[in-house]
């Protein structure tokens, strides 16, 4: 897993998989596909909401430390993303024994626990946390 060390420069940034560098493979690709789309979505509210708000307050909405705010905001989803697709795709990639055995205990306890099962879907869809004005319907 890599992480882009300059998500923002003047007058621009990246977004979603451009900035975390986590990738997964084969059996996988759907799975990606699906959480970089809710990711990218994320990441475009937030952006929106940051410049929305700085060009409110009357300032350049490409200038670095507006550009920085939204770094700042999104840093912790993106990294928490990185290390959750490693850890999953290690996980679920492998046939050990043990691991298989922990893995099916771990998912027929979540199946079985409505609360803990509705965390985790809210964390997959990016609906946690900080989350961007857009996002729950309101308006910028």
């Amino acid at each position: 897993m890599r992480n882009c060390s300059t998500p923002t420069v003047a007058r621009g940034c990246r977004g979603g998989s451009s900035t975390s560098g986590h990738s997964t493979d084969g059996d996988d690709l759907v799975f990606e596909h699906e959480v970089e789309q809710r990711f990218g979505l994320n990441y475009a509210a937030a952006l929106a909401e940051v410049v929305v708000e700085a060009d409110r307050l009357g300032q350049d909405i490409g200038a670095l430390d507006v550009l920085e705010r939204y770094q700042q905001w999104r840093r912790f989803d993106t990294v928490q993303m990185g290390i959750t697709t490693d850890v999953l795709n290690r996980l679920f990639s492998n046939d050990i024994g043990p691991l298989r055995t922990v893995r099916d205990i771990g998912l027929g306890l979540v199946e079985r626990m409505p609360k803990l099962k509705d965390f985790f879907i809210r964390q997959a869809s990016g609906l946690s946390g900080d989350t961007p004005r857009l996002l729950k319907g309101e308006a910028i």
